[in-house]
C-alpha cells in the first residue's frame, strides 16, 4: 500500500511511519481535530504510533481492506493512527475497538467529459461573467508547470517558497511544513511526482502566484500555495484563487495528465465553483486506546461529528443551489 511517495511525504510533516511513539499535539492533523473539539488540553498527552496511510490524500477503495487487515492486527497492542481515512463505518462496525473522527471536508472535480459544459451548468446565467475573468487571465498571466526532476526545479521551488510564505504570513500559521528546508530534507525536492506551478505576470515575467502539486497514478493534488497579492492588484479585481484553479485544470487537461483533481479541504463552497463534483469528509483511524483516553476520544468523535454534520449540511445546501442555478455564491 504505501509507495515512496507516501513516505517522503510523511517527513515532511515530521511523522515518519515506525519511529518511536509521538504526542497527539505533534500529529497535525490529529491536533487540528482535537483543538477543533475542543479536547486538545485533555489529550495533548497520548502517545500514538503512526501505522500507515496518507497525509494528503485518503486511501483507496482497493487498499482499504489491506489498511483495516493492518489495524486489526496492531489493535490491542499500541496505541495507533492512520490519516486520510474516508469516514465510513464500516470499519467500526468490524471492530467496534476502533474509531475513525471525521474531520475535513474534501472536495474532488472528477473529470467526465467537458469541463467548460460542467462549469457552465453551475454557474448558469453567471458563465459570462466567468468567460470574462478566464480571457483576462489569459491576457495577463501565464502558467508554467514545473515538475521536480525538470532542470527549471530549483528556480521554481525558490520562488513557490517565497510566494508560500506571504500566505503563512497573511493567515498567521505558526507551522510551515513546506517550508523550502523541509521540501529539501523530505526528498520531495527531487521526486518527479512533485511539482510547482508558476502562474506568471505576462508584461514583468514575474511569478505573482505558486502551487505545490503531486501527481500520481490516483490523480493530481494541490497542496498548498502562494500569492503577491500586490502585483495581483495591479491587474483589477479577479478571483485568482478560483479562475488560476480552473485555468491550471484544463491545462492538466489538456496535457493528459490526469482525470482526477483534489482540491484540498475546507473553503467547500469556493471549491464547488471550480467544479467540485465529489464532497465527502476525510478522518483518521484511531485504536488500541487505553481506557483512560478511550472516553476522551469518544467524546471528540460525538463533538467532530456533530459539527461535520453542521457543515455538510451547508455543503449540500450551497449544491442545491448550484444545481437550481441560485448563484448567490458568486462575487
Amino acid at each position: 500500500m504505501l509507495v515512496d511517495k507516501e513516505e517522503l511525504f510523511s517527513r515532511l510533516y515530521e511523522c515518519t511511519y515506525g519511529e518511536a511513539q509521538k504526542k497527539l499535539a505533534q500529529i497535525p492533523h490529529l491536533a487540528y481535530l482535537a483543538k477543533k473539539g475542543d479536547m486538545l488540553e485533555q489529550l495533548a498527552g497520548l502517545q500514538i504510533d503512526i501505522l500507515r496511510g496518507y497525509f494528503y490524500r485518503d486511501i483507496g477503495s482497493d487498499e482499504s481492506d489491506q489498511v483495516f487487515d493492518i489495524a486489526n492486527a496492531q489493535n490491542g497492542s499500541t496505541c495507533f493512527v492512520i490519516p486520510g481515512v474516508n469516514w465510513d463505518s464500516a470499519y467500526t462496525r468490524l471492530n467496534p475497538n476502533i474509531m475513525i473522527l471525521p474531520g475535513f471536508t474534501t472536495a474532488q472535480y472528477i473529470h467526465y467529459g467537458d469541463y467548460d459544459y460542467h462549469l457552465r451548468r453551475i454557474y448558469g446565467g453567471r458563465y459570462s461573467h466567468l468567460l470574462r475573468e478566464m480571457e483576462l487571465f489569459n491576457k495577463c498571466f501565464s502558467i508554467g508547470i514545473h515538475g521536480f526532476a525538470e532542470d527549471s526545479a530549483e528556480e521554481a521551488l525558490v520562488e513557490f517558497d517565497y510566494l508560500h510564505k506571504r500566505n503563512i504570513k497573511k493567515y498567521g500559521h505558526t507551522k510551515n511544513h513546506y517550508s523550502l528546508d523541509n521540501i529539501r530534507m523530505s526528498g520531495i525536492g527531487s521526486d518527479d511526482g512533485f511539482g510547482v506551478v508558476l502562474i506568471y505576470d505576462r508584461k514583468t515575467q514575474r511569478p505573482v502566484r505558486a502551487v505545490l502539486y503531486a501527481a500520481d497514478e490516483f490523480g493530481v493534488y494541490f497542496l498548498v500555495h502562494g500569492q503577491n497579492e500586490e502585483l495581483l492588484q495591479e491587474h483589477g479585481r479577479i478571483n485568482m484563487y478560483r479562475t488560476g484553479t480552473i485555468m491550471l485544470i484544463k491545462r492538466f487537461l489538456e496535457q493528459g495528465r490526469s482525470t482526477k483533481f483534489w482540491l484540498g479541504r475546507g473553503m467547500t463552497e469556493e471549491k464547488l465553483l471550480i467544479g467540485a463534483n465529489n464532497i465527502y469528509v476525510s478522518g483518521v483511524m484511531l485504536g488500541g486506546l487505553t481506557k483512560y483516553y478511550s472516553k476522551s476520544i469518544s467524546i471528540l468523535k460525538s463533538r467532530l461529528e456533530t459539527v461535520v454534520s453542521s457543515e455538510l449540511s451547508n455543503v449540500v445546501s450551497r449544491v442545491n443551489w448550484v444545481a437550481w442555478g441560485g448563484m448567490n455564491l458568486i462575487d
